[in-house]
């Protein structure tokens, strides 16, 4: 009887582990202000690097799923990750510009974020690879 216990408590251990391992990464929060203030002082050097790892912590999840209308697997995390960024932030508004159009290794998109208090357009460019995440990697006006 006792053995029997103690097989039961080293499965349960066991499920416990296996449940909490294989749970999904989530999502971190953006820092919309940080966002801002780094397409405020735009210089095409750290800011950068700034910016692109605030929208870069949204796009953890969005794994490619390649399907006969979308070779890249991408299309519907562009969506997501347009939806987490406007309903996120408030002072600015982001759009889609152009889907896996710009060949290059791998492929890229854009979107555009417009800041709210200037009016001011910024074109980020998003690695689009059919096989990882999207990978938010420059920002140009």
């Amino acid at each position: 009887m006792l053995e029997k216990l103690r097989l039961s408590g080293v499965s349960i251990i066991l499920a416990v582990g296996l449940l909490l391992c294989s749970c999904e990464k989530s999502v971190e929060m953006v820092d919309c202000v940080t966002i801002e203030n780094g397409l405020l002082a735009f210089d095409e050097t750290l800011q950068n690097k700034v910016v692109l790892d605030e929208l870069n912590k949204l796009r953890i999840d969005l794994k490619p799923e390649v399907t006969a209308d979308d070779a890249f697997g991408h299309k519907e995390n562009f969506n997501k990750l347009i939806s987490r960024l406007n309903k996120s932030c408030t002072n600015f508004n982001v759009e889609l510009v152009t889907y896996a159009t710009i060949k290059t290794n791998p492929v890229q998109s854009e979107i555009r974020m417009t800041l709210l208090k200037n009016n001011v357009h910024y074109i980020i460019d998003i690695h689009t690879p059919e096989d990882d995440v999207l990978k938010a990697v420059n920002i140009h006006k």
